[in-house]
């Protein structure tokens, strides 16, 4: 099968590019011809296995007109096109609408466009209202609404997402959560690597969206109890200075550290030495992390108003907790550390999980099934 993936941008390897990337990945690996269309791909960060095709895809409506007819000349041999996030299903329909052969369309949402229902998903009102009196937010929406439907297959990343989705645009969203581990990394020596004294977390450093000064506050609580445990939260963002500056007038710096953006494979040491790992946002469609440890049987304290608590089991395949009070999480931290056997069966339960549901091959058939 000939395959287009249309994603934006690539300007940061977050959850959502990640997926696309191992996506795309997993497809040609399973035989099938792949393209990714997008806006940007930096050189040598990520090894991909896709041919790139660069076109202009942004959110300023006065670009659409060009990206279309490209995308209409480009994209009418193909047998599949998949896009994800916004604008690139709404210039996909656009292009199909002269099209005399159209191939079959597939929307992976990750969450329906936040700019245009940002109410719903994180009650952000001052942002949302100053939109209201917007025509563009108006035309938008409408164009949103009426194109997104014609998408012949929409699947969420989650349950909540697939039904936001629906209630949104009244079309039929099936969920598959978007975890694509390497069968290879899950090797039994795994079950046996002795951890570290840390603890570990990765996202974008941003204070309102991933809920970092809660999990601050929790680890000052938690390194009063437990001072021989230490704290490495890595990732870049707009907050990035600040939660620096922060642990360093709450006299954390030397228990706490935030390195900023890592690679991969440095993500993936960690994962494997770290005693736990933290993911614990207020509001989160999915959160990769959740899985993502398995391999390395590390356990996750996750949160439990996350997409990912979905699949996961309180205390046997992970430890959840309410995202919003610090006192609750360093009580729910403590109590872990202080339960080494608990949280190496968690672990290994985790591990388990992860290798007969989680693998790309796994979320590929699911995927392909729908199709």
């Amino acid at each position: 099968m000939k395959i287009a993936i249309i994603h934006p941008y690539f300007s940061t390897f977050t959850g959502a590019e990640n997926f696309a990337i191992e996506l795309a990945n997993g497809l040609v690996d399973n035989g099938h011809e792949v393209y990714v269309y997008t806006g940007d791909f930096p050189k040598g960060v990520k090894k991909v296995k896709f041919n790139i095709r660069f076109v202009k895809i942004n959110m300023r409506m006065e670009t659409w007109p060009k990206a279309v007819k490209y995308l209409r000349e480009e994209l009418q041999n193909f047998d599949l096109i998949n896009y994800h996030n916004y604008p690139s299903g709404i210039l996909v329909q656009l292009a199909l609408r002269k099209m005399k052969k159209k191939p079959k369309t597939l929307w992976f949402c990750q969450e329906p466009y936040e700019p245009l229902y940002g109410k719903s998903i994180q009650e952000n009102k001052k942002r949302f209202l100053k939109k209201i009196l917007n025509l563009k937010f108006h035309i938008n929406r409408i164009l949103d609404r009426r194109l997104m439907r014609k998408t012949d297959v929409c699947i969420g990343n989650s349950k909540r997402t697939a039904a936001f989705a629906q209630h949104i645009y009244k079309k039929q969203f099936n969920p598959v959560y978007p975890v694509t581990l390497k069968e290879d990394l899950f090797k039994k020596k795994n079950l046996a690597k002795p951890k570290k004294n840390y603890l570990f977390a990765v996202g974008r450093i941003t204070r309102s969206y991933k809920n970092i000064e809660t999990v601050m506050e929790a680890f000052t609580i938690v390194h009063k109890e437990k001072p021989e445990y230490k704290l490495i939260y890595a990732g870049s963002g707009s907050d990035l200075d600040y939660f620096r500056n922060f642990i360093k007038e709450s006299g954390l710096d030397k228990a706490v550290k935030f390195p900023g953006f890592i690679s991969d494979k440095k993500v993936h040491e960690y994962f494997a030495t770290a005693c736990l790992i933290l993911n614990l946002t207020l509001v989160e469609p999915f959160g990769l992390i959740a899985i993502e440890p398995s391999p390395y049987a590390t356990p996750v304290l996750n949160s439990d108003s996350s997409g990912a608590a979905e699949i996961l089991k309180n205390g046997k395949t992970a430890f959840l907790c309410k995202p919003d009070n610090p006192v609750i999480i360093a009580k729910k931290i403590i109590k872990i550390l202080n339960d080494k056997n608990k949280r190496i069966s968690v672990a290994k339960n985790a591990f388990d999980y992860g290798k007969e549901n989680y693998t790309i091959n796994t979320v590929i058939k699911k995927i392909m099934a729908l199709i």
